[in-house]
């Protein structure tokens, strides 16, 4: 064998070896790759998604749960490994909204019976919705009328012939009645019946404004473990501060105890927390945000969208503070939201005056990882109430209580999170893991 054959060899040989060695060394420290700082690259999960922004909006404002109501009965439709509200929607998505009209505005006994009688499936929001979003959102044929409300639950009545839709408000008890055309009752009593033998019993119960599912058997849930896309700030200052590129040299840095701030003039800022990589934008140059509340949340999708973020076909809208002027937006796995102590998972946008500010972190769910995880499973609501009850969070303290995952980061790879499913409280505007209320000493009672 030639000489130049032997090296060229031995060459090749340390070429893979050195691949092999530094593929180990990116996965036992993904860390080392990705400083949070505008000079390094961002460590991105490649996803393919070729929806429209149109379709993704249309995607983000979807409700988060599905009931069936039938006899005395009421389950939320669910089955591992499936996204039934989406199911749901894909077969009324077609239905031809013709006419909506405000009808009666329900007493306490009467709005009890209209959601716990019949056979119907309900669809629920987790917040408030406009309908002058929801009619061009959720329907491929928009109805034509400039009539707006808020509501956050849709009830379709499954007896054969139905030619008309429920929009109902929880907080007022108010009802509005759709008048449709296409609509396929048989397809969805087939939806109802396949997820029903997987779903949750519940029944409902009001906490303050807003109707609680209250689950009343222990539920089992999948845990999930998801790759996380990690973007540096340096993904989100092209997007956000320098647009336009004869302005980016323009970027001012400036380190602030834990943070790095990076400011375009007067009106533009990125501050990043450098220790959790939260980061959040401002515009106090804005144009004034809409009176209308249906454009009001496509002006704050806008700001969503505008992130890039590849999570956004798994994000759904969460809540709507009208003080704050503030839309809420978290990731969803099963149709359950996803908690964090940082802003892993979520982004809110405010919007008001002339300011836009928006609140997000630079690490975001892409893929599930295949696990041979067993269920967890929760205990039914009641039994959770009466545990919160012992510590003092009596029922008339509680704001909401929601059935969510989880985020928890392995302490191997930092670029994988287990989603773990667990009970969340609100009280006091304040939402944590049931087990931080049960355990915390200096807040007894909800004080």
């Amino acid at each position: 064998m030639k000489v130049s054959g032997i090296v060229l060899r031995v060459a090749l040989i340390l070429a893979v070896i050195t691949s092999l060695i530094m593929t180990a060394f990116i996965w036992r420290n993904p860390s080392r790759l990705e400083k949070r700082d505008a000079t390094t690259p961002a460590v991105t999960i490649k996803t393919t998604d070729t929806r429209t922004a149109a379709s993704q909006e249309s995607s983000v404002y979807l409700p988060t749960m599905a009931y069936y109501q039938h006899g005395n009965q009421k389950q939320m439709l669910y089955q591992d490994g499936q996204d039934v509200v989406t199911r749901v929607h894909k077969t009324l998505e077609t239905t031809s909204l013709t006419k909506i009209e405000k009808s009666a505005k329900l007493d306490e006994a009467d709005f009890t019976k209209l959601i716990n009688t019949g056979d119907s499936v309900q669809l629920m929001y987790a917040d408030v919705m406009a309908f002058s979003l929801f009619k061009t959102q959720f329907f491929d044929h928009p109805i034509k009328t400039s009539t707006d409300f808020k509501f956050n639950r849709m009830i379709i009545n499954l007896k054969s012939g139905t030619k008309t839709v429920t929009l109902v408000n929880d907080a007022t008890r108010q009802t509005y009645t759709g008048h449709v055309s296409g609509l396929k009752v048989a397809q969805l009593q087939k939806i109802a019946t396949q997820y029903d033998t997987g779903g949750f019993d519940l029944q409902e119960a009001r906490f303050g404004t807003r109707m609680v599912p209250l689950f009343t058997k222990s539920i089992a849930i999948r845990p999930y473990t998801y790759l996380l896309d990690r973007q540096s700030v340096s993904h989100y200052i092209p997007i956000l501060l320098t647009p336009n590129a004869n302005n980016r040299d323009t970027v001012d840095a400036r380190e602030l105890g834990s943070e790095t701030v990076y400011t375009v003039g007067t009106n533009l800022r990125l501050s990043v927390n450098n220790s959790s990589g939260d980061m959040e934008y401002e515009n106090t140059a804005a144009t004034k945000p809409s009176q209308s509340m249906g454009k009001f949340f496509d002006q704050t999708f806008g700001a969503l969208d505008k992130l890039s973020l590849p999570s956004l076909t798994a994000m759904r809208y969460f809540a709507y503070d009208s003080t704050k002027q503030a839309v809420t937006y978290r990731s969803y796995v099963q149709n359950f939201a996803i908690f964090n102590q940082t802003s892993n998972g979520t982004v809110q946008v405010t919007y008001n005056q002339n300011t836009l500010q928006a609140d997000f972190s630079g690490d975001n769910v892409t893929v599930p990882i295949p696990t041979n995880e067993q269920t967890v499973t929760l205990p039914s609501t009641p039994a959770l109430l009466s545990l919160l009850a012992q510590k003092g969070y009596t029922e008339n303290k509680i704001q909401n209580i929601m059935v969510g995952y989880h985020w928890v980061k392995q302490d191997k790879n930092d670029l994988v999170v287990d989603l773990q499913p667990t009970y969340y409280v609100q009280i006091n505007g304040q939402i944590q893991e049931y087990t931080a209320w049960l355990n915390d000493t200096t807040t007894q009672g909800g004080q």
